[in-house]
């Protein structure tokens, strides 16, 4: 393994799609980071011509791409053609990084030889990079992290199913976390151009399946992006574009984790298939229930079957189907406040 101009370290994928207005601030977050500069290749995929943004890529000498098929992984396949670098990490056009994101990525892989995907955890900033106040990230409950900044989180080829799954649980669930091996992206290529959506579970996923090692360290080195458009923290949108946003973008996650579910159809990893199954049965059912397209009798019938195989050990959604058979349309009024409360507003 080379150093140098002609071998970068790292490929950095940033990916744009309709946003003009965060992505020079992802930009100008990359070039500032304290790793040197002959370590990484910036490749800039957007689906629009941006003044501002296409200068940052010209004078920089980074690689930009203009695509505009749909779905998502095309975006990101093509970007693939262009990797050179060993490992991958990406930045959504919304987010930033710290400065020493990629130096302190650098400095996991070099320690652990085996590592093929590593996350980290975030702070969240509004549409001006503010700080959220009170704001949480994914890790507050999870009990190996909790008060405990640099907290690491490892699993292998070797490491228990139960295990596993807190590592799934704990996942950061964004893409602008991720750095994983670029050989291991390769081996999916034609699996990555066909995903929909959902690249955080996608590249979770091919850790699993490359074989090495998989690690979460509890230190914020991302600033995900608190804004309307984003469908998780969506904060100014009226109940029913809510809930039509909401079921578009539950019906997109549900179709990108189908796919990754048949990818794992072939009895290797029954624990991950089985897992990814009944995550599309959960996203598909929350889609239907905000669009208002699920019956009734089946939200009852998904309530007998969560309680009988789980007990009530999954609240949050035994809950949800218990409301939905009582009122569908109280249910969805329900979703609408949630997602509001998990936005801060």
């Amino acid at each position: 393994m080379s150093d140098g101009p002609t071998h970068p370290y790292f490929s950095v994928i940033i990916t744009a799609y309709n946003r003009r207005q965060y992505l020079p601030r992802a930009i100008d977050s990359v070039l500032a980071q304290t790793l040197p500069r002959s370590d990484y290749e910036i490749i800039v995929v957007k689906n629009f011509e941006d003044e501002v943004s296409d200068e940052r890529i010209r004078s920089n000498g980074l690689i930009g791409l203009f695509r505009t098929e749909q779905p998502l992984g095309i975006h990101l396949g093509a970007a693939l053609e262009r990797v050179r670098g060993d490992v991958v990490a990406f930045l959504n056009d919304d987010d930033l990084w710290e400065p020493g994101r990629l130096g302190f990525a650098r400095a996991r892989f070099g320690a652990n030889p085996r590592l093929g995907f590593h996350a980290t955890s975030y702070s969240l900033i509004d549409p001006d990079d503010r700080p959220v106040p009170g704001s949480k990230d994914r890790f507050a409950a999870v009990a190996r992290f909790e008060e405990r900044p640099g907290a690491e989180f490892v699993v292998g080829a070797n490491t228990p199913v139960e295990e596993l799954d807190r590592f799934v649980q704990a996942n950061p669930g964004s893409d602008s976390t991720i750095a994983i091996s670029a050989a291991t992206l390769r081996r999916f290529q034609r699996e990555l151009t066909d995903l929909p959506s959902s690249v955080d579970t996608f590249l979770l996923t091919l850790g699993f399946l490359s074989g090495l090692d998989l690690e979460i360290v509890y230190r914020p080195m991302t600033r995900l992006r608190v804004h309307p458009e984003n469908m998780s923290r969506a904060t100014d949108v009226s109940f029913r574009s809510y809930l039509q946003k909401y079921s578009r973008t539950m019906g997109g996650f549900a179709a990108a984790t189908a796919h990754m579910a048949r990818m794992t159809d072939d009895g290797a990893h029954p624990w991950l298939h089985r897992r990814l199954e009944a995550k599309y049965r959960s996203l598909d059912h929350f889609a239907r229930m905000a669009d208002g397209s699920l019956q009734r009798a089946e939200s009852v019938q998904a309530l007998g079957c969560e309680l009988r195989q789980r007990g009530f050990a999954r609240r949050g959604l035994i809950a949800s189907e218990l409301l939905y058979a009582a009122s569908p349309r109280l249910s969805q009024a329900v979703n609408f406040l949630v997602g509001r409360r998990i936005a801060g507003a």
